[in-house]
């Protein structure tokens, strides 16, 4: 009976010994974790580290692919020519990271009722802001688009063709 008692003692010690040190190291790990995560760079919020340590963010819900844009343009020399574009400005801003950068320069063709398409660019008109942000859902036959920036987890409000001043066709990444 003597012996029973001392092994169950043991076997108990022995228990609580492995849960302390699994609660040890993973306590070390989490640290180990939160100071890699501290030094991970992401160009959008919010910036998570997964079980490897490798840096990511958690934007998986706004990866649409970009339409192609008709566009005139030639080469010379030194130049690049591109007919029929104004430039609309720098963007300043995080909510189109990492497609455009703030300080980009935006080309655009002024927006008279072509046709638009889900993943196409725009710059519109809200309140005394101009805004340029990505075509999510096209419903042009109502009237309006729904628009959300690269780097937003939200959409935006609707979008009415009024407000839309240009499509952007390009960016200059200056």
């Amino acid at each position: 009976m003597y012996r029973a008692v001392v092994i169950f003692i043991f076997v108990l010690i022995g228990i609580v010994v492995v849960i302390s040190a699994t609660g040890y190291w993973y306590s070390v790990l989490s640290q180990q974790l939160a100071q890699e995560c501290q030094d991970c760079i992401c160009y959008t919020e919010p910036c998570i580290c997964n079980e490897t340590f490798v840096c990511e963010n958690n934007h998986n819900n706004n990866n649409i692919q970009a339409p192609h844009n008709e566009i005139e343009y030639y080469t010379t020399d030194n130049a690049v020519i591109i007919k029929n574009v104004k430039d609309i400005g720098k963007l300043f801003g995080h909510s189109m990271q990492p497609s455009i950068f703030d300080g980009n320069t935006m080309i655009g063709v002024p927006y008279n009722n072509q046709k638009l398409k889900e993943g196409m660019i725009i710059r519109y008109k809200d309140g005394n802001n101009y805004i340029i942000h990505r075509i999510k859902g096209e419903y042009q036959k109502w009237g309006y688009v729904v628009t959300q920036g690269d780097n937003n987890n939200y959409e935006d409000n609707f979008v009415y063709l009024d407000q839309i001043s240009d499509i952007i066709v390009g960016v200059i990444f200056t």
